[in-house]
């Protein structure tokens, strides 16, 4: 009985160890970079696999980039250029979308007044959102429990919000919304006291930079041993959800579950439906990026993966369209 135990404490412990090293110790200077792209099918057994769930298969790419900072993709945005994509780690990466072997983005550092730079645990960035009309961004630091606005200017500004005090600071702000009507969803990884119970939601009336922003909290419900990591809003206004479980036996596992917005409301607890799973023999990994967008008729929706800077993981960027 001992030995799986010890083994899977060797496990996690080499896994954080690696993904703690010395990345984003070190200031991160805008550059181009290239990012190969290797195609990777939904499934190595069924490689004919083109479905899973209600998610049809559009196409998969390992990226990879000979730069010590690219890799543990944490959130992601579809921008009207490609794709912006933040790591745990405090690096931005804005690149075209997938096209031939290899594509050429850009990688920065969070601007100053975002966390603590030079310092991981400080600079730990799980989730992102965006309005398309300004080109701002705003970014939860899940081990600081803030929230950073980024102006299309560059400037920054940091708020921490009373109502995340409480938060546990290694399951805090992993998911964030910022909903058509202007309205924000900030998500914990799990509740700060007991890990089997619903996830807290904050949904703030504004920007939660905006200290006269208010809110009031509602709870999403999860499946057994999974945890929520990332959201979108979908183009009919349901809500998309990213779900992650991890254990050394299991490996990582994947859900994405569609919750209807119409019940959202103070102390409500919103129940989903899933529509789709990642786990073996399909494609699996440390899913945690979701971005959506609507192609003409199709709902398009973009999946990455945190690699924890770990050569057994793999940065991943898959492509599916949402079945009618």
């Amino acid at each position: 009985m001992l030995r799986p135990l010890r083994l899977a404490f060797l496990f996690l412990t080499l896994l954080f160890a690696a993904s703690s090293a010395k990345v984003g110790q070190m200031p991160i200077p805008r550059q181009d970079v290239r990012i190969a792209l290797h195609a990777a099918p939904l499934s190595n057994e069924l490689n004919q696999l083109r479905q899973t769930g209600d998610l049809i298969y559009l196409g998969g790419w390992i990226m990879k980039a000979r730069q010590p900072d690219f890799g543990g993709w944490s959130a992601m945005q579809r921008t009207a250029t490609g794709l912006k994509l933040i790591s745990d780690a405090g690096a931005v990466l804005d690149m075209p979308l997938p096209q031939g072997p290899a594509v050429r983005g850009s990688i920065a550092e969070l601007p100053r007044g975002c966390g603590k730079h030079w310092n991981k645990e400080m600079h730990d960035s799980e989730s992102m959102a965006r309005d398309p009309a300004t080109g701002r961004i705003w970014v939860g630091l899940e081990k600081l429990n803030r929230i950073c606005r980024i102006d299309a200017d560059g400037r920054a500004h940091e708020i921490a919000r009373r109502e995340m005090a409480k938060w546990d600071i290694s399951y805090g702000a992993e998911s964030m919304v910022r909903l058509r009507d202007g309205r924000f969803l900030v998500i914990a990884e799990r509740d700060p006291t007991d890990s089997r119970k619903a996830a807290p939601v904050l949904v703030f009336d504004g920007d939660p930079v905006l200290p006269t922003s208010r809110s009031y909290e509602a709870r999403l419900a999860r499946p057994p041993g999974y945890l929520p990591v990332d959201a979108a809003e979908l183009p009919d206004g349901r809500l998309l959800v990213l779900y992650r479980l991890f254990s050394a036996r299991q490996w990582f596992k994947t859900q994405l579950l569609i919750f209807d917005m119409k019940r959202l409301a103070p102390g409500k607890l919103l129940t989903g439906k899933e529509i789709a799973r990642l786990g073996a023999p399909v494609l699996t990994d440390n899913f945690e990026a979701l971005a959506v967008e609507q192609q003409k008729r199709r709902t398009i929706i973009w999946l990455a993966s945190d690699d924890n800077f770990w050569p057994l993981q793999q940065s991943y960027l898959l492509k599916f369209s949402l079945k009618d």
